[in-house]
C-alpha cells in the first residue's frame, strides 16, 4: 500500500517499507511510478494499471541492466501491492490430501506438497520443472491433479511458462474441469493469448464436462479482460 508517498509491504504482520512513490522524470507519464531498492540502488519502476506485468517486469530488468532472477520477485511485488483484482475470480482452494495421495510416487513430490503447504514464488522455476516432469509422467485422464497444481500455484503469484497448453489434448471430465479452472486463474494476469482456448472451454460446456459455476467463473474473467 502507498502512504504518504511511501510504499508499505506487509512483513511479518508489520509494514514495512519498501519504496518511494515519486514523480515520473520522463515525458511518457505512466498510473504507477516509484523507486526500489536493488542491490543497494534506488530503481524506478513505471508502468500502468493496465499493462501485463511481465512485460512490465522483463522492461524494468532490460532498462537497469538487471539479472533475470529478478523477474518473479518484481511480479509477485505489483500483483500484490498494485492489481486490483477483487473484481477476478481467484480459485485459491485444493485438496491437499488428494493430491499429496496422487503425486507421492512421483521424483521430486516433496518439493511440491512443500510448496502447496508455504507457498513461495521464488521457487517458479524449480516448481515448473517438476510440474512439468510430472505431467510428462502421469497416465492421461488423471492429469487434473497437475492441472489443479499449476492453478494453485498461478493465485500465489507464481510465474511459469504455459506454451504447453497450447498443444495440450484433454482427457476426461476431471482434466476438463481442471483446465477450465486454470484458466479463470490466468485471466487475472495472462502469460498467453487464452482466446485460443475458447473454441475448447465452449465443447467443454456442450457436453456437459463442466459445471455452471466453473462456467460462469470463467465468462466472467474472460469479459473482464476483454474490456
Amino acid at each position: 500500500k502507498v502512504v504518504n508517498g511511501q510504499l508499505l509491504n506487509l512483513v511479518d504482520n508489520k509494514w514495512v517499507v519498501v519504496g518511494d512513490v515519486v514523480e515520473n522524470p520522463t515525458e511518457k507519464q505512466f498510473d504507477h511510478t516509484f523507486e526500489v531498492e536493488v542491490d543497494g540502488k534506488h530503481l524506478p519502476l513505471s508502468f500502468n494499471k493496465d499493462e501485463n506485468v511481465f512485460n512490465v517486469a522483463d522492461r524494468f530488468i532490460k532498462n537497469h541492466k538487471l539479472n533475470s532472477n529478478y523477474r518473479d520477485d518484481i511480479v509477485a511485488f505489483i500483483n500484490k501491492n498494485f492489481k486490483k483484482n477483487g473484481e477476478y475470480f481467484i480459485y485459491e482452494g485444493l485438496n491437499l490430501e488428494g493430491i499429496q495421495k496422487n503425486i507421492c510416487t512421483f521424483e521430486g513430490s516433496e518439493i511440491i506438497i512443500e510448496n502447496l503447504k508455504n507457498p513461495s514464488h521464488k521457487n517458479s522455476e524449480v516448481v515448473e520443472e517438476i510440474l512439468l516432469k510430472m505431467f510428462g509422467q502421469i497416465q492421461k485422464g488423471q492429469r487434473f491433479v497437475i492441472l489443479d497444481c499449476f492453478k494453485f500455484f498461478v493465485a500465489k503469484y507464481y510465474s511459469f511458462d504455459f506454451s504447453f497448453l497450447l498443444d495440450l489434448d484433454i482427457f476426461g471430465q476431471k482434466e476438463a474441469l481442471a483446465f477450465t479452472r486454470l484458466l479463470v486463474n490466468l485471466y487475472f494476469e495472462p502469460p498467453i493469448d487464452l482466446e485460443v482456448f475458447h473454441s475448447k472451454i465452449k465443447y467443454f460446456v456442450d457436453n456437459g464436462y463442466i459445471d455452471e459455476k466453473t462456467r460462469d467463473n470463467y465468462e466472467k474473467n474472460r469479459q473482464i479482460r476483454k474490456k
